[in-house]
């Protein structure tokens, strides 16, 4: 668990969705894909042992669901207009960074994550276990205060839905995987 996860969007925890692409092992070969923002139903400060407020995964069965599916997922651009805000910079000043520095950081950092995530999955891959073919990757990933990345899960199936926000991101998605 984050002890500390960063807090936006009327103070609520959110993940990152990320998908990575394995393409092959020796040598290794892997493509990062950005995803999506996912935010959790309620703020941290309503019921912090609430699920609502401690999962943004909506896959995950809740009673205590506020919003529909469609109003916890955003493109990833939206993080950076968020630590653009009076929150963000509340939430920034700590560290001394202006939103866009604090948005390079984040996602300088996602993709080390997801590069040693990479390495380490290779090391149990058979050489000839991606050979004609690929690995799609989720990879779900929250940041903390003082902006460090911690993948809290990693789905071998990813859900591609073709809903809201999440359609246009899959269909980026499935050409680049083509284009492979």
């Amino acid at each position: 668990a984050v002890r500390k996860p960063l807090l936006l969007s009327g103070q609520r925890k959110f993940d990152i969705r990320l998908y990575v692409v394995i393409a092959d092992r020796v040598p290794l070969s892997a493509w990062l894909h950005d995803g999506y923002v996912r935010f959790c139903d309620r703020t941290s400060s309503d019921d912090p042992l609430s699920r609502a407020a401690q999962i943004a995964n909506v896959n995950v069965p809740s009673s205590e669901r506020l919003h529909a599916v469609a109003e916890h997922y955003f493109e990833q651009a939206h993080l950076q207009r968020l630590l653009a805000t009076a929150e963000g910079a509340t939430a920034l000043r700590p560290l001394g960074l202006t939103a866009a520095r604090a948005s390079e950081l984040i996602r300088s950092r996602l993709a080390r994550a997801c590069a040693q995530l990479v390495r380490a999955l290779a090391r149990d891959l058979r050489p000839q276990a991606l050979r004609g073919a690929w690995l799609l990757l989720g990879v779900d990933i929250v940041v903390d205060e003082s902006l460090r990345p911690s993948i809290i899960e990693t789905n071998a199936n990813p859900e591609l839905t073709m809903d809201s926000v999440r359609s246009d991101l899959n269909r980026q998605l499935a050409r680049r995987l083509f284009d492979l």
